[in-house]
């Protein structure tokens, strides 16, 4: 068989071009995660600094505001955050910081940053470029704030969360800034899934975090041009198959999955991915958000849909391991919409070989 573009799932084929190896980046995450949890270490030296960081792009004055589910996430999120530590300094990134709403303006310790901060940053004018793209389509300011999330994280350190990414356990996740140097989790309890990039931590300067940098900078010339043909643009990044494809390909969730692949536990770093259902149930996450769209909408578990609002504890598959959970997305975006999820159509070219597995 042979493959004229790739989807964000085509990970054994994106890997392969990267040089890497899907299944032992697979196998050594679940055997990390799982000896560090099965007895989580009482460090008491900061990694990770306490700060937590969100982004939030209008691009227009007409955009539209920021939702009430985003706001009740925020603010209960960073209200337990400050509540197991009073150290925490929290900072929303965003273009227009008058839009801000006084309910997470008036947070203690609540910080709205401007865009132009990085204004020297090699990659911002890059960000100015895809948020004036954002007016007329928005995927562009997907691709912005998943830049922006990288370069506040690097310069900074702390940890990002997405506006509807809620906190349950404040205090396992200042146990764990203690602990690594780098964490994150999968999207899904899916044995072959994404590391998400709705939820991450670093230290400044991480490794990590400056290959995905790396990474986005020679990505970002398929967004301004025709890059089909280059030698230096591996083929999952030239030929996405939809515009959603595109963005998470080129600067989203695959940058921080290949990233990770080749910089983690660099220079005595203790990096870590989190599995889903610990971090990331989204049907619980839903089931108990009735104000979102998505609140009667199940991804896996719909006969245990109702009765996960009332689970305190998740066990991990394939192991003896039951923890309070520490957070989850909602994963209730508009990526269902046909433009960006329509098949994009491209020139013959000579077609690469498709893995089957």
């Amino acid at each position: 068989m042979t493959r004229n573009c790739y989807q964000r799932y085509d990970y054994f084929e994106i890997f392969q071009q990267e040089g890497l190896d899907r299944l032992d980046f697979l196998s050594r995450i679940k055997v990390d995660a799982t000896n560090y949890l099965k007895s989580i270490p009482n460090g008491n030296v900061q990694k990770i600094p306490l700060i937590t960081h969100h982004v939030y792009c209008f691009f227009s004055e007409n955009s539209r505001p920021l939702g009430e589910v985003d706001i009740e996430k925020t603010v209960k999120s960073i209200e337990r955050l400050n509540k197991v530590h009073e150290g925490f300094i929290h900072l929303l990134w965003t273009d227009r910081p008058g839009n801000i709403p006084n309910e997470i303006k008036e947070l203690p310790r609540m910080i709205i940053k401007g865009l132009s901060e990085f204004k020297d940053h090699i990659l911002y004018k890059n960000v100015e470029y895809l948020l004036e793209k954002a007016i007329h389509d928005r995927s562009f300011a997907s691709s912005a704030s998943n830049i922006i999330r990288l370069m506040a994280v690097k310069e900074y350190g702390g940890m990002y969360t997405d506006m509807d990414f809620e906190i349950y356990d404040a205090g396992a996740i200042l146990q764990h800034t203690r602990n690594l140097n780098f964490f994150a989790a999968f999207e899904l309890p899916y044995k072959n899934n994404d590391i998400g990039n709705c939820f991450f931590a670093a230290s400044p300067e991480h490794p990590i975090i400056q290959e995905a940098l790396s990474l986005v900078e020679r990505n970002l010339p398929c967004f301004y041009t025709d890059c089909i043909g280059s030698n230096e643009i591996p083929l999952y990044v030239q030929r996405p198959c939809t515009k959603k494809d595109g963005v998470i390909n080129r600067v989203g969730v695959l940058v921080i999955n290949v990233a990770y692949e080749k910089a983690n536990n660099h220079d005595d770093n203790m990096d870590l991915v989190f599995p889903s259902p610990y971090v990331n149930d989204v049907d619980f996450a839903r089931a108990i958000t009735p104000k979102s769209r998505c609140h009667k909408e199940c991804i896996l578990d719909c006969e245990n849909h109702i009765e996960k609002e009332f689970e305190q504890y998740v066990c991990l598959e394939d192991t003896d391991i039951c923890l309070e959970r520490l957070g989850s997305d909602l994963f209730c975006s508009t990526w269902g919409r046909p433009d960006f999820t329509d098949q994009i159509n491209y020139p013959p070219h000579e077609l690469t070989e498709h893995i089957e597995l």
